[in-house]
């Protein structure tokens, strides 16, 4: 009798020891959640870019561009894909800036983007315009002759086997006092140069222009570039949109303005004032 107690008190334990299975744990703890009960984002930051040619044409495809995100010690990149959309998670708050590069293409920068998680909708950066280098549009020459007080400059485009007109505003002439005269080193700057019917584009200015900054005696130094601030968003040439401040970038190091997909003149102009 008391060995078949010993065994019926060892079944017992036995079972009150068996581990339940199929049996749910407790509830996490939520989320934040906004109006509405929809969820918060979790810290991301999101945005798009578009391609477009040195004809001021948008391309189809706008995938396979690097983005560089950096923070302090922070560096994360990202691939477009081809609707030019980018996105980067789990990000803290803080100031962030963004690089943006193709083979082909000049290097777009966007510095200071504000962000703090915790909100409904991702941080948004601003819609970013990247720009084919020219080649086929690209300055080759200038030169200038002088019929006072006007000095006339003419720019020569690698354009003579094309059936092509660069749009007048798509250039910047430059007069300087030095030889390193460029977009962050100038005195007067034109902001259109236009075709002369004879495969060349052409600008004069007054002298009496720079009558504030020359003196008689002096030497202009002169210098011209093609870029895309005018671009065709309807992949129609003939509808152009101005692009402003999305064609240039202010670098905050210096405070200089850069044109990632400028193409200065090989040679500079110099015209005794």
């Amino acid at each position: 009798m008391k060995i078949i107690a010993v065994a019926f008190l060892f079944l017992m334990l036995l079972f009150s020891c068996k581990k339940e299975t199929g049996v749910p744990g407790p509830q996490g703890v939520q989320g934040n959640r906004g109006t509405n009960g929809v969820l918060k984002d979790t810290g991301s930051i999101s945005g798009k870019l578009s391609l477009y040619d040195e004809f001021s044409l948008r391309k189809k495809d706008f995938s396979g561009i690097t983005v560089t995100m950096t923070s302090g010690s922070l560096t994360l990149t990202d691939i477009t894909d081809s609707a030019g959309e980018y996105h980067f998670t789990g990000l803290q708050t803080g100031t962030y800036n963004f690089s943006y590069q193709k083979t082909g293409f000049g290097i777009y920068k966007v510095f200071g983007v504000s962000h703090t998680p915790g909100g409904e909708l991702p941080t948004l950066v601003q819609d970013v315009y990247l720009l084919q280098i020219p080649v086929k549009t690209a300055v080759d020459s200038i030169s200038s002759s002088v019929s006072s007080p006007y000095v006339y400059i003419s720019v020569y485009l690698d354009t003579s086997s094309l059936n092509y007109v660069q749009y007048y505003q798509n250039f910047m002439l430059l007069v300087g006092k030095d030889a390193n005269v460029s977009p962050s080193n100038y005195i007067q700057k034109y902001d259109a140069v236009y075709p002369d019917g004879n495969g060349a584009y052409s600008f004069p200015f007054s002298k009496d222009d720079l009558q504030a900054f020359f003196q008689t005696g002096d030497t202009l130094y002169i210098t011209a570039g093609t870029y895309n601030r005018y671009i065709s968003k309807l992949e129609d040439p003939n509808y152009l949109f101005d692009l402003g401040p999305n064609c240039y970038y202010v670098d905050p190091s210096n405070g200089n303005y850069v044109y990632p997909n400028m193409s200065i003149s090989p040679n500079i102009a110099k015209v005794p004032f």
